[in-house]
């Protein structure tokens, strides 16, 4: 019983070594699952609980400026309450204060139904720890003698340690201010690396806008100019101000430069902007991105590569030109080997290859894969060629059940089926052996001196 046990236990193993090695030979393999999350946190002190649908469309700066002033138009626009807009200029300090001034129409009151009326100038201030600081009931609004279609001007500026917060109509001549400590702080800080910090606070500008429910677009556009810097995020989104809880999201997935003469558009769920140099527009109409569809063509080793397939398909843009895709990732930045650019047509789809080189010191486990596809096409609104951007970013995962590092390290994958079967083969060799070597080394003619009994091994052959 105890050698019928012993080779049940060897076929075990070996079928344990075959599975195992078929694992290795399949992984690490890579699986895609959408990460698409809202970044932005709640940008209020106060939420109405009438009005809790926050919509906001804004562009975030990535350099730091000693002062910030730009020109809007005054335009007169309401939601289905009657509740309009406010257009935000916004600084974040160097010491992580948050500085709001801007114009609003029609602004919501803070508690109960009902809003102002006409223009206002808007101004609040926040703590670094993201308490409202200033005024005390959480949001102030100064008249400002303004008429639809006045451009008004909107700045920020430290004077001594003042931050000071104007507005000024240079059509009536009418302006106001308000100025609060700067606590020491000198500049009005760029987000570099995120749409915002952690409190959801940033330097640039912003369209925002609350409703009683889901509300998806319909503003009308309005202008900001003046002096932006080289590159900016955009990004755009809705969420319960009360809840917390995000309606929608969408943002470039890196910061888009603001040189030279290109228009960049962004759009989702019913709402769309626009930024150039020296421009940031919001209310714009809506047009439907190209859909994405990443996949990876097959498994993926550490040390070795695979091809991510991208099918790139129009949802109703048509012409419009695929010019640029790219693919990031901790462990690498990737291009397409060829095939741009493309044009597309109404509903057509089309392809582009990247080549995933994974190093063999990358760790197991998962990693964030990031797909930016930058498309062209002629905005009717805009009488213009604009740049769109969409992408998709997932986990990706890279995992080993039984690791052997020489298969890890070999790129050919006919090496590694020959490792695999090289070792399958001395194992079996190995068994084999085990399962002969009592007999030939007289074990069992032991047993026969003291128990007058054949060997038997015609038994063991029986039980097979």
């Amino acid at each position: 019983m105890m050698r019928s046990s012993r080779i049940k236990l060897y076929r075990m193993i070996c079928v344990a070594l075959i599975v195992a090695s078929l694992i290795v030979m399949v992984g690490p393999r890579l699986s895609y699952s959408s990460m698409r999350q809202p970044v932005l946190t709640s940008l209020g002190s106060v939420y109405n609980p009438i009005y809790p649908y926050d919509e906001q469309l804004g562009m975030t700066f990535t350099e730091d400026f000693n002062s910030l002033a730009f020109n809007i138009t005054a335009v007169e626009q309401t939601g289905p309450e009657g509740l309009g807009p406010a257009y935000l200029l916004n600084g974040l300090s160097n010491l992580g204060y948050w500085y709001q001034v801007g114009l609003s129409w029609n602004w919501l009151y803070l508690s109960g139904p009902g809003h102002f009326q006409g223009f206002r100038m808007n101004y609040e201030v926040f703590d670094g720890a993201g308490n409202s600081i200033y005024p005390a009931n959480g949001s102030g609004e100064d008249f400002l003698g303004v008429n639809a279609g006045d451009i008004v001007l909107l700045s920020l500026y430290i004077s001594g340690n003042s931050v000071m917060m104007a507005a000024k109509d240079w059509n009536t001549g009418s302006s106001t201010m308000e100025r609060y400590s700067a606590q020491g702080a000198g500049r009005f800080v760029g987000s570099p690396e995120a749409e915002t910090e952690p409190n959801g606070f940033f330097t640039g500008l912003m369209t925002e806008e609350f409703h009683s429910s889901q509300y998806y677009g319909g503003e009308q556009s309005v202008s900001y100019i003046g002096k932006t810097s080289s590159a900016a995020w955009m990004w755009i989104n809705e969420f319960n101000g009360v809840s917390k809880k995000p309606l929608f999201f969408n943002s470039t997935y890196s910061p888009i430069s603001l040189t030279g003469s290109k228009i960049h558009f962004l759009s989702t769920s019913g709402v769309a902007e626009t930024s150039s140099e020296g421009s940031f527009v919001t209310g714009l109409q809506a047009i439907p991105s190209p859909k994405l569809g990443p996949n990876l063509d097959g498994p993926l080793y550490t040390g070795s590569s695979t091809n991510l397939r991208i099918i790139v398909t129009d949802k109703g843009v048509s012409p419009e030109t695929i010019s640029n895709v790219t693919v990031h990732s901790d462990f690498g930045n990737f291009a397409p080997r060829s095939g741009l650019p493309f044009n597309l047509t109404a509903d057509r789809s089309g392809q582009v290859d990247v080549s995933l080189d994974v190093p063999s010191t990358t760790r197991v486990g998962n990693h964030t894969l990031s797909m930016t596809v930058t498309w062209v096409f002629y905005n009717s609104e805009l009488s213009r060629w604009v740049d769109g951007s969409v992408g998709e970013r997932g986990l990706v995962s890279i995992t080993t059940v039984f690791y052997v590092p020489v298969l890890n390290a070999a790129k050919n994958p006919i090496f590694q089926v020959g490792i695999v079967a090289a070792l399958l083969a001395v194992l079996g060799v190995l068994i084999v052996w085990k399962r002969r070597r009592p007999e030939q080394q007289g074990v069992l003619d032991s047993q026969d001196v003291f128990t007058n009994q054949r060997p038997r091994s015609s038994l063991f052959h029986q039980e097979y």
